[in-house]
């Protein structure tokens, strides 16, 4: 809560999160002058994702519809709805972001089975949001399968979200150890929002 937040702390999240609500501002309008649809939605995802880091989920979500009404391209329509769920289960609205991950990973799993196994790693966090760790289990088994033999980071996504939710479900020998745990946070390159709420919690 922001009461347990020191002031000067407070005040820097606040700057940082009007720059964030200027910068999406900007991208709408750019949005708004394109004359190609798919550049349009490109350029409100772009906004959409800087309104969720300025915490304004309600303004993403309606520049996610907006986006989803002027393009056809599917990897741009998957990004989009992946993008809204991260927020959802970032601002703790746990049913609704396991089931958009869920629903988008269902969506995707014959084609692109790496991106369904990454979208349900996101999905175990809404999972143990709720206090379901059987259930989030279960979910890690899935995208382990969807992603068997695969290397690289959405390999490291399944062994970590299989390493937490083996953990919490009592487990004694971990999949990943805790150095690479935090390598994979310091890639903050690749490393989701949702991921790095997994690790640090």
């Amino acid at each position: 809560h922001a009461s347990g937040i020191p002031l000067p702390l407070r005040r820097r999240l606040a700057v940082a999160r009007s720059s964030y609500a200027t910068g999406g501002r900007a991208c709408e309008r750019a949005a708004d002058l394109s004359e190609d649809a798919d550049l349009a939605a490109e350029r409100l995802h772009q906004a959409a994702q800087a309104m969720l880091a300025a915490g304004r989920l309600d303004d993403a979500r309606d520049l996610v519809d907006r986006a989803l009404t002027l393009t056809t391209r599917p990897d741009l329509r998957i990004d989009l709805r992946h993008t809204l769920s991260v927020g959802l289960s970032v601002a703790g609205r746990a049913p609704e972001a396991l089931a958009a991950f869920r629903a988008t990973a269902a969506e995707v799993r014959t084609n692109d089975p790496l991106r369904a196994a990454s979208l349900l790693t996101d999905a175990v966090l809404s999972a143990l949001q709720l206090g379901r760790v059987t259930d989030a289990q279960g979910i890690a088994a899935e995208a382990a399968e969807l992603a068997r033999g695969a290397d690289g980071w959405v390999g490291k996504q399944v062994r970590l979200a299989q390493t937490i939710t083996d953990t919490l479900a009592g487990g004694d020998e971990p999949r990943m150890s805790a150095a690479e745990m935090t390598a994979m946070l310091v890639d903050v390159n690749v490393a989701s929002l949702t991921t790095m709420s997994l690790v640090v919690g």
